[in-house]
């Protein structure tokens, strides 16, 4: 049982330790530049050996093998020695055919006699500085050595820094995502809660009005309506006979008046057959003016008869409309009948 848990121990251990080392960003240390022209082959050699391994170990970046630099640059950029590449132009496409993350530039000024070591961390993808650091420094080897102690650990704190800050904004994103997602989804469930809630609210007015309608049919209303309808079918039909009568009345008084005066306007006319054309227009006439008539009042009644009956309720209606609160009067934007439910 020992010797499994050591065994499951070491293997978080392993993996942990593989997790932070794809983590870490591929470093390639490049080969000092001596702007100030003042020191040895040998002593910048030596200088970037040193802060090679000083960043190895620092533990923050996987730092590419000397080697396998001078390989590529052979190989890649056909050149006889990496030591000649030293200038910006070079170093980038070196970097990036070492295929690493960051590469380390640094240059050495004298201005006044004072040196001044100057290294910037630039990341290939974006080919821009992310880190930079200064120090001074006398000259002496003993000098350099502590000003590039302190470059490293500038920049090694500087990209930890840099690091930690973009696990807190990718926390602090992944925070905003799950509280977006959270409002979003409490958004949506109470949006279907309204809209289940609409949609009850639809189908009990749906129901409710099919059982007013029901209700209200079964009281009387349908064959008072039905019953209304077709009066006031039957006094329009009546209506229309009356105008076709008082019109028919009208023509034969023009027949009539017209008799009379071709008797007048004739030499030959006989009385007998004047009078016989003009009695017959008259009686056509008085005939057409009773039906008009009367049809006329047969036709107002019945119309009368069906708007009473349109407006009066039976008691069994009146009963169901306080039952159920019916609101009912006319529109006034189109005059329309209108009834409404109150819940």
């Amino acid at each position: 049982m020992k010797k499994i848990c050591l065994i499951f121990l070491l293997f978080l251990f392993a993996s942990q330790l593989f997790a932070d080392e794809d983590e870490k960003l591929k470093l390639a240390v490049m080969e000092f530049e001596d702007r100030s022209g003042t020191l040895s082959e040998k002593t910048l050699s030596d200088a970037t050996e040193y802060i090679r391994s000083a960043f190895v170990a620092s533990n923050k970046f996987i730092v590419i093998a000397k080697e396998r630099q001078e390989k590529v640059m052979i190989a890649e950029m056909k050149k006889e020695s990496y030591k000649l590449c030293n200038d910006k132009n070079c170093q980038i496409p070196l970097g990036q055919a070492l295929s690493a993350d960051t590469i380390l530039r640094t240059s050495i000024n004298s201005l006044g006699g004072v040196y001044v070591i100057t290294a910037e961390l630039i990341d290939l993808a974006k080919e821009a500085t992310v880190v930079g650091a200064k120090q001074n420094f006398d000259g002496s080897e003993a000098s350099l050595v502590s000003a590039l102690d302190k470059i490293v650990e500038q920049i090694a704190a500087a990209h930890a820094a840099s690091v930690e800050a973009a696990a807190t904004t990718q926390e602090n994103q992944a925070v905003k995502s799950e509280n977006f997602e959270e409002k979003e989804n409490a958004e949506k469930i109470k949006a279907e809660e309204e809209q289940r809630k609409r949609a009850e609210e639809r189908q009990r007015a749906a129901e409710e009005k099919q059982k007013f309608k029901d209700e209200l049919n079964h009281a009387g209303r349908k064959t008072r309506i039905a019953v209304a309808t077709t009066t006031l079918v039957a006094g329009v039909a009546a209506g229309v006979v009356s105008g076709i009568s008082f019109y028919s009345m009208n023509e034969w008084k023009k027949k009539r008046d017209n008799y009379y005066q071709q008797y007048l306007d004739s030499d030959t006319a006989h009385e007998d057959d004047f009078r016989r054309q003009v009695n017959r227009a008259d009686k056509k006439r008085k005939t057409f003016t009773i039906i008009g008539g009367v049809t006329a009042g047969v036709g107002a009644a019945l119309i009368t008869t069906g708007i009473v009956l349109y407006s009066i309720k039976f008691k069994g209606e009146k009963e169901v409309q306080q039952k159920y609160n019916l609101s009912f009067g006319a529109n006034p934007a189109d005059g329309t009948l209108q009834f409404a439910l109150n819940w």
